[in-house]
């Protein structure tokens, strides 16, 4: 087969597993992942430090094979400096790993550590071009680089993608040098290769045998795989873990990114600068007095651990409070509501049944006794009300006097009848 024709084959083997890489690229370069396979150097495999004094020229550049060991302090220009007079430019180009193929995150963070320690060096400008890579070592990178004592500044020389961007998100400032520089990607990805299905599509068998008690081995590849793609449920649930852990780092360095931009999409410098994945745009030949200026200012460009943590717990805490309920959370509140309501409905119900039977007993009441009243109505008698009535009419007429009034009374009258 040519090398045209294993292309496909390539990049799924290459990029096969979890990543935080920007998903087109892959696509783009596929000749460098083709000499990568081929083992092959190509350009960006070493590390090199460049050491530049306060004007900025360059005075000596540091080739460090990969896998070498070499001390930086060897160099005879950082032995004999003065202390905080040479500005270090360390470079990521091409894909993350954490080990092999470029300078491997391991490599980097090592060296940017040895840096950080050498009294001669004030600063450090990282330059960034890479679409991202593994999740291994990434995040342990991304802490030397947020940890360094010393000001670091990110500068994006074509794109920071993905892991790319989680290193540069570590440093004080982050700038673009173009306004066509590519920043974002902020997410995470899984490409998982069905070998076996290509293996038997060329006629050769392969079996895969799990002891009695390795049952959940490899369950999330297999679900996946014989559904034929579709069952994802458990691949995407440790991608989930990856995710949050990417997205809380980024928040606790950069609070003012809205979540809107931190779901995967790549942005051009002057969005991405509105947006505060950037913090400016500036040409690559002035990023060194820029970085300077933060020396100067006590900017720096990487973040104390101990103050970072605290920052982090505070906009973790800020967040939580401020957080929009989630789906199942607005679920359980509307059944919370829902079951209230119903209890009061209940409730309600109760006391309109209790209602109804006490004003069917004052119904009642009021019937029976209109009844009696009726009933005792129709009695015979002197109907004293109205002799009571006519008296008071008579009041009403004339008024007596006091011995109008004792002339009146029956033992008077009693008294007048019988002579006395």
């Amino acid at each position: 087969m040519t090398q045209s024709s294993l292309i496909p084959f390539i990049i799924a083997r290459v990029f096969s597993g979890e990543w935080l890489i920007e998903p087109s690229w892959p696509l783009f370069n596929a000749d460098q992942l083709a000499r990568i396979e081929e083992g092959k150097r190509i350009t960006g495999r070493n590390l090199s430090v460049s050491l530049s004094d306060p004007s900025g020229e360059t005075i000596e550049t540091i080739l460090l094979a990969e896998g070498k060991s070499q001390s930086i302090s060897e160099s005879g220009v950082l032995a004999k400096a003065p202390a905080n007079s040479i500005q270090a430019t360390v470079s990521y180009i091409g894909p993350v790993y954490k080990y092999g193929y470029y300078s491997g995150s391991k490599v980097i963070g090592s060296y940017l550590q040895l840096l950080a320690k050498e009294k001669a060096v004030s600063s450090i400008r990282l330059i960034l071009d890479s679409p991202g890579g593994e999740v291994a070592g990434t995040r342990e990178l991304y802490q030397v680089i947020a940890g360094s004592p010393k000001p670091v500044l990110a500068v994006v020389d074509g794109l920071m993608a993905s892991a790319a961007y989680y290193l540069g998100s570590g440093a004080g400032r982050v700038v673009a040098t173009q306004p066509t520089d590519r920043i974002g990607s902020i997410g995470t990805m899984c490409t998982v290769a069905d070998i076996i299905g290509f293996y038997r599509s060329i006629g050769l068998d392969i079996y895969q045998v799990f002891a009695p008690d390795s049952t959940e081995k490899g369950a999330d590849i297999r679900k996946l795989f014989e559904s034929k793609g579709k069952d994802t449920a458990a691949i995407e649930a440790s991608l989930k873990v990856i995710n949050d852990q990417f997205l809380a780092d980024v928040r606790a360095v950069r609070p003012s990114i809205k979540d809107e931009s931190m779901k995967g999409a790549v942005y051009y410098s002057t969005e991405a600068q509105s947006r505060g994945l950037i913090d400016d745009i500036v040409p690559l030949g002035q990023t060194l007095s820029l970085l300077a200026d933060m020396q100067n200012t006590q900017s720096k460009s990487t973040h104390n651990m101990s103050l970072f943590s605290k920052i982090k717990a505070l906009v973790q805490e800020e967040e939580a409070q401020s957080a929009e309920p989630t789906a199942e959370e607005q679920l359980t509140q509307a059944q919370s509501d829902l079951t209230e309501t119903k209890n009061k409905l209940t409730q309600a119900e109760a006391d309109l049944t209790a209602a109804q039977a006490t004003i069917q007993t004052l119904t009642s009441d009021r019937d029976e006794w209109r009844e009696k009243a009726e009933t005792y109505g129709e009695q015979p008698g002197e109907m004293p009300t109205k002799v009571k009535a006519a008296a008071d009419k008579n009041d009403e007429k004339e008024e007596k006097t006091l011995e109008q009034i004792l002339a009146d009374l029956p033992s008077e009258r009693a008294a007048a009848a019988a002579g006395y």
